[in-house]
């Protein structure tokens, strides 16, 4: 090595008193002489130079760096430094200028980019809905399309809010992802996020207080889309929208039957669903509630002598709900009220004989 760096020197000075020197050397030429760590093993022959791993790679911009310049170099800057609600502006202007030109599609895509990164969510949900109408075929459909579910799903869930034309104030709108997630379904009806949606749309109709609107968006799922894991939570799901339309049980009590029904059909078709459990005790809950108020109707029937009417609402008692107290009790009643007497025929009847 030594005679190496020297033959570079042109001298046969002793590598002590040219040191400051051959560091130089090394520094700049890489050691071309010298072999490195692995050369032998990447083919490379004792004397021959062997570059330096270059550090231009981890410097050296992404794809996406790239595009965002090629449109606009100042919204690029402002979309690097973070500055996302002044990049988007900026892109969105860059279209403006040329809205006809081939970097129109590329400046729509990072306008809407840059917007949902700086949180104005609305903006960004049209913007990526505009670039997919005028762009059809644009690259960034598949991505353009995700984030507008997204987007639309934070809005239904309340985590995104947008400018209150009333209030001048941003506020969450749920309305505006329920539109947002219909319009993603109907013009996508068999897009995979499309199930999800739907289902997402009824969790806001429930949390809106609009339980029949939500039964509505699961029904359709169920019907649409049958082998989807998102249906099977929407037959529950169902059961509690028909729960929630309830006033209570003596007001009207079919809305509970027809709760009692799904949750009952929910557990025999999905023994190890994930709301199993929960299902089972609002079936106990809701069979005790609806067996206690038909054992009341049956006492008040004895307590004026109607028997036979009692002894209907008994009998109900003892076959729809037998795992109930209530159940046991009319099993008792039934003993103990007198049997009721059979019916006399009509008095023209008696006549006629």
């Amino acid at each position: 090595m030594i005679a190496c760096l020297s033959r570079k020197l042109g001298k046969e000075d002793s590598l002590r008193e040219k040191a400051p020197v051959l560091l130089s050397i090394l520094v700049s030429l890489g050691a071309g002489c010298a072999t490195t760590p692995g050369a032998s093993e990447s083919g490379a022959k004792a004397g021959e130079d062997v570059a330096a791993p270059s550090s231009a790679s981890s410097t050296k911009p992404d794809a996406d760096a790239l595009a965002r310049r090629s449109v606009d170099p100042a919204a690029a800057a402002l979309y690097d430094e973070g500055n996302f609600a002044a990049a988007a502006e900026a892109f969105e202007k860059a279209y403006n200028r040329t809205p006809r030109s081939a970097r129109a599609e590329q400046a729509l895509y990072w306008t809407a980019d840059a917007a949902m990164k700086g949180g104005r969510y609305e903006h960004a949900l049209e913007t990526y809905e505009r670039l997919l109408k005028q762009y059809p075929a644009t690259e960034h459909y598949p991505e353009a399309l995700e984030k507008i579910f997204q987007v639309a799903k934070l809005f239904v869930e309340e985590k995104a809010e947008k400018p209150s034309w009333f209030l001048r104030i941003d506020r969450p709108d749920r309305d505006y992802g329920i539109e947002a997630l219909e319009r993603f379904v109907k013009q996508r009806d068999h897009h995979p996020l499309a199930p999800e949606a739907l289902f997402l749309v009824g969790e806001a109709h429930l949390k809106a207080n609009e339980p029949e609107l939500a039964i509505e968006s699961w029904q359709r799922l169920v019907k649409e889309y049958p082998a989807s894991d998102w249906s099977k939570a929407a037959e529950y799901k169902i059961a509690l929208a028909f729960l929630a339309l309830n006033y209570g049980v003596e007001y009207d009590k079919r809305p509970l039957m027809t709760a009692l029904r799904r949750l009952r059909s929910y557990v025999r078709k999905y023994p190890t669903g994930d709301h199993v459990q929960e299902a089972e005790e609002r079936v106990a809950k809701l069979e005790d509630d609806l067996a206690r108020h038909d054992l009341g109707i049956a006492k008040r029937y004895a307590r004026d002598d109607h028997y036979a009417s009692a002894q209907i609402y008994l009998t109900s008692v003892r076959r729809e709900y037998p795992r109930t107290k209530a159940a046991e009790e009319a099993k008792v009643l039934a003993k103990e009220w007198p049997d009721p007497p059979l019916p006399q025929p009509p008095k023209d009847e008696e006549e006629n004989k």
